[in-house]
């Protein structure tokens, strides 16, 4: 259908903890109204246009290029396969938040390092044992753990990690039902790497 470049994708970014894509992991609506312009326009451009002059509720012009700016660094910046970002427009027009959520969840975590980790190491296990709440003492114990190999969450604020203990742990509320009454197959999604 369309594609975001030409460009290699990036499967997964790699580098150090950087707290600024995991403080606006509530941008949901924001990023369903992206993928509904870019079903409708076909054009990343032309989608953040109509997101930032027409679209977006946000009062002020400013706030409304920084949420842009933030939803396509997440769908875009590391150049996804075309079914990618036609899956989660599927899942932006279907209208089932939990499952746009899921997709998203699956998708954007690979391009912020931290998130992902926290996915793979703390969210994945918990729902595979059945557990769907995360709370954030279990993102405290990981960024605490963290310290070792990545000595920058030391130096963040106690307000900032207090933030991505925030943020992260509502991603914890995002997991797909895994029930036999679920009918959606989230895993057509997440198709192997090349």
């Amino acid at each position: 259908m369309m594609s975001t470049s030409n460009e290699t994708t990036h499967w997964r970014a790699s580098g150090p903890y950087l707290p600024r894509l995991a403080s606006k992991t509530s941008l949901l609506e924001e990023t369903r109204l992206f993928l509904l312009a870019y079903a409708r326009l076909g054009d990343i451009e032309a989608s953040r246009q109509v997101l930032i002059t027409e679209e977006l509720p946000q009062r002020s012009r400013t706030t409304r290029v920084t949420i842009v700016e933030i939803v396509q660094i997440r769908l875009t910046r590391w150049h996804p396969p075309a079914w990618v970002l036609e899956d989660l427009m599927t899942f932006a027009q279907d209208g089932h938040q939990a499952e746009l959520q899921a997709a998203l969840l699956l998708h954007t975590a690979r391009q912020d390092v931290l998130f992902y980790d926290i996915i793979q190491q703390v969210v994945v296990p918990r729902w595979f044992a059945g557990e769907r709440e995360l709370i954030r003492a279990d993102i405290q114990r990981f960024l605490d753990a963290a310290q070792s190999t990545h000595p920058e969450v030391a130096g963040w604020s106690h307000s900032t990690r207090a933030d991505r203990r925030a943020n992260c742990a509502s991603c914890g509320h995002a997991a797909p039902d895994t029930t036999a009454s679920s009918r959606r197959d989230l895993s057509r999604t997440s198709r192997p790497a090349s």
